[in-house]
């Protein structure tokens, strides 16, 4: 009976391991899917989101004309999945090969989905990620345009460089908050947290931060 019963247990934890493990490769793959299903509504519509009202300047642009240009639907896409989304430096290029395969299961799969285009789409995404990622030119000019002119973007600081964007970005649509210091300090809080952007954009925060909400563009930023 203790046998038995020792069995049974044993069977529990592998199943909730396979249920786990189940359950985080679809989470993925949803996150995935929702940035194909986004990226695509993005091309065609005019939609634009809180964030969108604050970084226009590096929303992919909109095309008015069919058949809308394939690269500029995989760049609506790429916008969409980099949203909220952080992988270390060092980890970065396994997971973009790691997950490349994330809807490929084995050889049976393959060969019923081999002429399936979603799959080459997926891999259209990150095969143009991974090469972004081992080249030289590591961010958009877009992304870029937020940074002082002597910001030198590599592999060990474009996360960081990112980070601070996306702060930027999060802190003028008011989707992260910090207690407003005094007006005599706020300088120096803003150039420790946004040290690598033109002081046009740490304006922007204390601006809005101190009430007022004018904002400039990277085409405008001195």
């Amino acid at each position: 009976m203790t046998e038995i019963f020792g069995l049974l247990i044993a069977a529990n934890i592998v199943s909730t391991v396979i249920l786990w493990t189940v359950l985080t490769k679809e989470r993925k793959r949803n996150r995935i899917l929702g940035a194909f299903i986004a990226g695509l509504v993005r091309s065609i519509s005019n939609y634009v989101s809180a964030t969108d009202k604050i970084g226009s300047d590096e929303m992919p642009p909109r095309y008015t004309n069919l058949p809308i240009p394939y690269n500029n639907i995989l760049e609506a896409i790429e916008y969409e999945l980099s949203k909220n989304f952080y992988i270390s430096p060092a980890t970065y290029e396994h997971w973009l090969i790691k997950t490349r395969q994330i809807f490929w299961e084995n050889e049976t799969m393959v060969r019923d989905a081999r002429n399936d285009g979603f799959i080459f789409m997926t891999y259209d995404l990150f095969d143009d990620l991974l090469t972004r990622w081992r080249s030289p030119e590591l961010m958009t000019k877009r992304q870029k345009e937020y940074l002082s002119e002597e910001v030198v973007v590599t592999k060990e600081n474009v996360t960081e460089l990112q980070g601070e964007i996306a702060m930027y970005e999060d802190l003028m649509a008011g989707k992260i908050t910090f207690e407003t210091p005094e007006a005599t300090t706020i300088d120096d809080r803003l150039a420790i947290m946004l040290s690598h952007l033109k002081q046009t954009y740490r304006n922007n925060v204390k601006d809005k931060l101190l009430g007022d909400r004018p904002k400039a563009s990277p085409d405008k930023a001195g």
